[in-house]
């Protein structure tokens, strides 16, 4: 629901580079809610690994120590997951308005759609606060709240100058604290479960044939060892991911739209812009590769 209708508010139809802003934040918040996405499903598939390897271990949903095995437990809940992937939302909703805002002499004025855009996203506040499971959660609620009335207010207010005014100075430090939250998790959380579990998956693939090489036939040996040489390159391709550049950014993306608002388009101010989206733009097309690669690589895992 909060997606819909931050599509449905955020259409932006302003000049260049105003308008490849918003293109350029949208296809790197996908690129980060990949990442996030991603990490329930890549700890569940090291679990079936260690299965297939090791015939001793047992299918269970509960550990020895009470705690859910990733069959069911996850780091990341399903819920913390699409909490964190919907205040991705909510940034490009925010510097979509700015832009739009800063773009055009009289923007328009759209009361139900804001209003209705307000309700969704006090909702994901709502979300954030009642993840009982989820330590950071209550780290995000006040920011995502904060922005979420901010982005409303901006719909609702037909004053131009007005309206960036209060953006810039209320909104643009929550919008930097919510980056920093999903920077930390993305170099905290989903970064190191990636790169250990990858270590893993290729050193167990490695010990299996080892021990098994003498006795299995040659086309055994010859799966085997392509499954060794998928597992090194996941491992590598985990090794050089930097999904937190992605987020820096879209913060150096985020100020040099500020600094385009602040100055009422200053040449300048453009060309920092400018500058700024097509170094993001430039982040996603060196991540993307690299994510689709490690999922087909996971898929040719599962077959």
């Amino acid at each position: 629901m909060v997606l819909l209708l931050l599509c449905a508010c955020v259409t932006v139809h302003v000049e260049t580079p105003l308008a490849s802003y918003r293109e350029a934040v949208s296809q790197a918040s996908a690129a980060v809610g990949a990442y996030f996405a991603d990490v329930n499903a890549f700890e569940r598939d090291l679990y079936f690994d260690e299965l297939k390897t090791d015939p001793r271990k047992e299918v269970l949903a509960t550990g020895a120590d009470g705690k859910r095995t990733p069959l069911l437990g996850q780091t990341l809940s399903a819920e913390s997951v699409r909490a964190r992937l919907d205040s991705l939302a909510l940034l490009a909703a925010y510097g979509a308005r700015l832009a739009e805002l800063a773009g055009a002499d009289a923007p328009s004025k759209l009361p139900q759609e804001g209003r209705a855009l307000g309700e969704a996203l006090t909702g994901l506040q709502t979300t954030f606060r009642s993840l009982r499971n989820d330590a950071k959660a209550p780290d995000y609620a006040g920011p995502v709240g904060f922005v979420a009335g901010v982005v409303g207010e901006m719909y609702l207010d037909s004053k131009r100058d007005e309206a960036l005014r209060k953006a810039i100075r209320e909104g643009t430090p929550q919008v930097d604290r919510i980056l920093d939250l999903l920077e930390a998790d993305l170099t905290l959380v989903a970064g190191p479960i990636r790169q250990l579990g990858a270590q893993q998956m290729l050193a167990e693939r490695m010990d299996e044939y080892n021990r098994n090489r003498g006795k299995w036939s040659r086309e055994q040996r010859s799966a085997a060892l392509e499954d060794i040489r998928a597992a090194a390159r996941g491992y590598e391709l985990a090794l050089v991911a930097r999904p937190a550049s992605l987020i820096d950014a879209i913060r150096t993306a985020n100020h040099a739209l500020v600094a385009v608002a602040r100055s009422d388009r200053s040449p300048a101010s453009m060309a920092e812009l400018r500058g700024s989206v097509d170094a993001l733009s430039a982040r996603v097309r060196e991540a993307l590769p690299a994510l689709q690669e490690l999922r087909d690589l996971r898929s040719g895992a599962r077959k």
